[in-house]
């Protein structure tokens, strides 16, 4: 969304793009700031009325969980403005912590950091928030991207994933990988990258 202008969407109306994918990430004023992805909600409603005005009919936000600070009330809350602003489609990825890769991770304390379980808790409740939400929605899909991977962890935390809990995960997530939720389908998917 920060980047979207008025230009860009009527470029979008005139090739007739009817889909899109928004990395709105968190609507956490302190979370945005942790990560350096500070937009206003303001911002972001704007780039949703640009997009719909431009023929948009299917919209994808990208939410995280695991971010710096991060609220179980934060997550709610991103869930709740998601639904309101109408996205068809939400994406959930766990926060990938990789300061040796992203010099400006280097800034946010380890401490601030939900640990594994904690992590798990999130993407555990926002995985429920979102059946939920395509049980209320109807035929409307949301995809759900379950990062399980040892490299988002906090270095030296001590709270790294074992592999045999992520195989566990993606054993189970593979049972109910496309469930049935009222009229409304969801997607579960597992990073692969944490099994190997």
């Amino acid at each position: 969304p920060r980047t979207m202008t008025r230009e860009w969407a009527d470029v979008i109306g005139q090739v007739g793009i009817e889909r899109a994918s928004l990395g709105v990430q968190t609507f956490s004023a302190q979370c945005q700031e942790a990560i350096g992805r500070v937009q206003s909600e303001d911002c972001i409603v704007q780039t949703v009325d640009w997009l719909r005005g431009a023929g948009v009919t299917s919209l994808n936000f990208d939410l995280m969980y695991g971010l710096p600070g991060q609220t179980m009330h934060d997550l709610e809350d991103s869930l709740q403005r998601t639904r309101v602003l109408g996205a068809e489609r939400v994406a959930l990825f766990g926060y990938a912590h990789v300061p040796h890769m992203k010099s400006h991770q280097r800034l946010i304390k380890d401490g601030d950091l939900p640990a594994a379980k904690a992590r798990l808790k999130q993407a555990d409740a926002m995985e429920a928030a979102l059946q939920e939400c395509a049980t209320q929605q109807g035929d409307s899909w949301y995809h759900v991207f379950l990062s399980y991977r040892d490299d988002a962890e906090p270095a030296g935390s001590g709270s790294s994933i074992d592999k045999r809990l992520a195989k566990k995960i993606y054993n189970e997530l593979l049972q109910r990988n496309v469930a049935q939720a009222g009229g409304g389908k969801i997607r579960v998917y597992l990073d692969s990258a944490c099994l190997r």
